[in-house]
Order: structure tokens, then sequence, then C-alpha cells
């Protein structure tokens, strides 16, 4: 683990704090964490600042672009238990984001687990925590690959607005609804964006994002919810409010569904509902 001093004395020769910042990190617990929060520096310049030091390459998550493979190639367990994420192979290597990549225990736990050479990168800790959740919330799934393998395979879906012929657009709204209740997503948000339609699950509160579907399909994939939940598939110009039923893997779920008009299309939003589910007791919770 790289040591507070080091960094604070580094931070100080680049000129990237002052003495008197520097003086003041010291009596922090955590004086990374500190600077950033004072805005004295960014996140991103910590970040590159401890991977120099350590010797290590870093990662910011939110920009790097995941490989299934890569995901898929730790067990779901190992990845929950040290917090450490793959992301992508280079050269027949896998690259893991972590947030201590000299952690030689989790390191070797990883070794074991893969049968590959392993670079361990230095990733943003909060960051990479955010990126293990929403992974492992969907339990490892690619939904998005799924749905686009879907529309691949049958083109016609952008031409058809029949929830019965269109069986491309109906496997896709199948895999959100699924996908959504297996992950225990509270929310579902389809917002059309001009060029794509923006996919959006909430997981306890937090809003995560997934691969936007083609923009060609967005009123096929809208007119079929509205089908589900029996609302007037011909207006699009006032909101519109609806509920349908659906089990799924024996579980009855019920889905609410709101619409509203937006410059790009109609937006819609399906709150989910687990029926089976009971009021906890204030010792269970």
């Amino acid at each position: 683990m790289l040591d507070y001093d080091e960094l604070l004395k580094y931070l100080l020769e680049q000129g990237d704090i002052t003495p008197e910042q520097c003086h003041a990190a010291r009596e922090q617990a955590a004086p990374a964490d500190w600077l950033a929060a004072k805005g004295y520096v960014s996140t991103r310049r910590l970040l590159e600042v401890r991977a120099e030091l350590l010797g290590r390459p870093f990662v910011i998550l939110s920009r790097e672009p995941v490989d299934a493979a890569a995901l898929h190639s730790l067990p779901l367990e190992l990845i929950r238990r040290h917090s450490v994420l793959p992301y992508a192979f280079e050269q027949g290597s896998l690259l893991v984001a972590m947030a201590d990549p000299l952690d030689r225990a989790v390191l070797d736990d990883v070794l074991i687990a893969v049968d590959a050479d392993v670079i361990p990168v230095l990733a943003d800790a909060a960051e990479l925590a955010l990126a293990v959740r929403q992974y492992l919330a969907f339990g490892g799934d690619a939904p998005a690959e799924q749905f686009l393998t879907a529309l691949n395979r049958e083109p016609s879906a952008s031409r058809t607005m029949s929830g019965e012929s269109d069986g491309a657009v109906i496997r896709v709204v199948d895999a959100i609804l699924h996908q959504a209740v297996r992950g225990h997503c509270s929310d579902i948000h389809l917002e059309p964006q001009g060029d794509r339609l923006r996919l959006r699950l909430r997981v306890d509160g937090e809003l995560y994002e997934l691969p936007s579907l083609p923009a060609h399909i967005q009123n096929a994939v809208i007119s079929r919810i509205k089908i589900l939940a029996e609302l007037d598939i011909a207006e699009k110009r006032l909101a519109q409010d609806g509920h349908f039923l659906l089990t799924i893997d024996g579980q009855e779920t019920d889905f609410r569904v709101s619409t509203l008009p937006t410059i790009h299309g109609e937006k819609m939003v399906l709150r989910i509902l687990d029926r089976s589910a009971s009021l906890l007791s204030i010792s269970r919770l």
C-alpha cells in the first residue's frame, strides 16, 4: 500500500499542493480523500500520482470498454470478496482493476482462479466499488449484447410496429424485463436521445446505465411495452399510465408503466413491484 507521506511529498514537489495544504493533509486520517474533497487535487490526478509511485498502470473504469470474456474469466465470489474487476485482455494477459495492485494475497487468489498471466491495474477505490456492485447486481450477464444479437438476427425489426409479428423486439423487451427482475432492480428507464434509446436500471436507489439500444427500434420497443400495459399505442402526445403482470422464474411481478412525451419520442419508466414479497419485521431488517 502506498505510504501517505510519500504521496504528499510527491504532490508538494510537483506543485500540486501548497506547504499549508500538505501540512493540513498530514493531520487527516485519509489525506488523499481530504485533498480531493477540498478540491485541492482532482481524483484523476491522485490516481495518476499513485500509479506513478507504485509503478503500475491505472484505469478510469467509467471510460474503459469492458470485455465480456474478461468479466467472465473470474468467479463471481472472488470478484465480490476482493472487490476486483477483470475488464480486458492485453496480448494474452488479463487486466484486473484493483484498489491496491500490490496486495499479494489478492493477486495470488486471482492467479489461482485464472489460466492466464495477470496484470494488476490501479483503479479509484470508489469507482471500482461501484463497477463491481453494478456487475454483481446483474449476475455477470451482459443483457445489451443479447438484445443487439437478437436484432442483428432479424433486421426487419426496425420496420415492424406490431408486438405479435416482431419476434426480435419481443425478445429484446423480455430480456430487459427478466434482467431487471433478476438483478433486483426497482425501476427501468427508457429514454429516447435522438440517436439512441438510453437504457438505465435502478438498483438500491442508484441508476446504472447499460449500453444503449439502437434508435431504429425505439418506437417498436415502446409500443411493445404499451401493448403489455394495455395503453394506446397511437397516442404519443399525452402522458399515459398502466400496468401489467409477468411471471419470471416462478415469481409474479407487477410492472407499473408511465410514459411521457419528449422532443425525441416517448420516455418510459417501469416500476417493478414483487407481489410475492412481504413486509419484513424490524429484526429481519
